[in-house]
């Protein structure tokens, strides 16, 4: 004796399988219709015609279609066909009172048909189709829900880099400004090639340029240098004494010992080495330009131009021409294309006084903020965080500061 329910799990009988049942006798798709939904949970409907069956799968969404085979005006194989076009994820089965091979194959083949009942049909034949697509819907259905699982899982777990990113880009930039307490040249240097070399980058579209990378390098370049005399990098290195230029040769490699400890320094500490390389292989390393980083590059003729105009007081145009000459033997010629760009419309900035109960974050610093005794509180080139804006009230209040210059395109 047939057991006329279907043997299927909770999980599986809370989704309620849509059927449409094609067939141009009504009377016997009705009995078919009575039968599925004896043997599961499911919501048959009908109709009499493959044109009347493909409007309504305008309107409705079926997981499964069972369609005679023949049928006037469109036959089952047409349908079918036409069907697995519009609609690849509907299953597909064909009901025939006469089974041919070449039918079955043609079905199978051409028009996605997925199972075959032949008539008169035995209702145990019935019931195990049903159950086999039962069980594929079911897989589908947990496939889809694991993949939006794991699409908002994904989601998710970038938000969390990036807060994780933007967090340890904040700590650096913390780090910097205590820099800038023992060593305030070098950190205000550091900070004006930050702001350069950020800007440089912003002429590329590569996918392999990390800017937080890039920023991360700028800001700590010269770790290697903290405890050198003022003369140690005021001086031009081809200047300096024989032991003093080696000593000063050897402050990329410092610095990034220094920062060996940070496993997510690994790619900083590279760019930081090779920051002094040329790019035809001449530098302290003898690196040549195919296996030096980009940001490596650019961080080589921010750095190269800040230390000639703003450290050593070389004149804009005498540094512009000695590095123009340089130009695919020290310099990488896409990179000081893109420096040369950026530098000519940010090389005369105007600059405005600003109180400084009208600073808010994200301005830019136009000249060193310094206190009433010339003590420096905040380095040119600086851009306002909120944490500097405390900084700046409290030594306001301890130590008037002199009139603030913002440039302009941040007021």
């Amino acid at each position: 004796m047939i057991n006329t329910k279907l043997n299927i799990n909770e999980t599986k009988k809370k989704y309620k399988m849509k059927i449409l049942i094609v067939d141009d006798e009504l009377k016997t798709a009705g009995i078919l219709k009575s039968q599925i939904e004896q043997l599961a949970e499911v919501k048959c409907t009908l109709c009499d015609s493959g044109s009347e069956a493909l409007k309504i799968l305008e309107e409705h969404d079926y997981e499964l279609v069972i369609t005679d085979k023949n049928m006037p005006d469109m036959d089952g194989l047409m349908l079918a066909k036409s069907i697995k076009e519009r609609y690849p994820d509907i299953i597909l089965i064909l009901i025939s009172g006469y089974p041919d091979l070449d039918d079955l194959t043609n079905a199978i083949n051409d028009c996605g048909i997925s199972y075959y009942i032949s008539k008169p049909w035995e209702l145990a034949e019935v019931k195990i189709i049903l159950n086999s697509v039962i069980d594929r819907i079911h897989l589908h259905r947990q496939n889809v829900d694991l993949m939006l699982n794991l699409e908002k899982h994904n989601i998710q777990i970038s938000k969390l880099n990036n807060n994780l990113e933007k967090s340890f880009l904040e700590l650096i930039r913390l780090l910097s400004d205590i820099m800038a307490e023992v060593a305030p040249e070098l950190t205000r240097h550091s900070q004006e090639v930050a702001l350069l070399s950020k800007k440089v980058a912003g002429k590329f579209n590569k996918k392999n340029l990390e800017n937080s990378d890039l920023e991360i390098s700028s800001l700590l370049h010269d770790l290697g240098l903290i405890g050198f005399s003022k003369d140690t990098f005021l001086t031009p290195p081809q200047r300096l004494s024989g032991d003093l230029r080696k000593m000063y040769l050897q402050h990329p490699k410092i610095g990034a010992e220094m920062l060996k400890a940070a496993p997510r320094l690994k790619r900083v500490r590279k760019i930081i080495l090779t920051h002094h390389e040329n790019i035809d292989g001449t530098g302290m390393y003898e690196i040549s330009g195919d296996k030096l980083c980009f940001e490596a590059k650019i961080l080589r003729i921010c750095d190269f131009y800040c230390d000639a105009v703003n450290l050593r007081n070389e004149t804009h145009q005498n540094t512009l021409n000695f590095m123009k000459r340089r130009e695919g033997t020290w310099f990488d010629t896409k990179a000081l294309q893109a420096f040369i760009e950026v530098i000519t419309v940010i090389s005369g900035p105007q600059m405005l006084p600003v109180p400084i109960t009208k600073l808010v974050a994200g301005m830019q610093v136009a000249k060193d903020i310094v206190s009433q005794n010339g003590h420096l509180i905040l380095a040119s080139g600086s851009v306002l965080t909120q944490l500097n804006l405390k900084r700046l009230k409290i030594y306001n209040d301890l130590d008037p500061l002199r009139e603030i210059y913002i440039t302009n395109e941040n007021i």
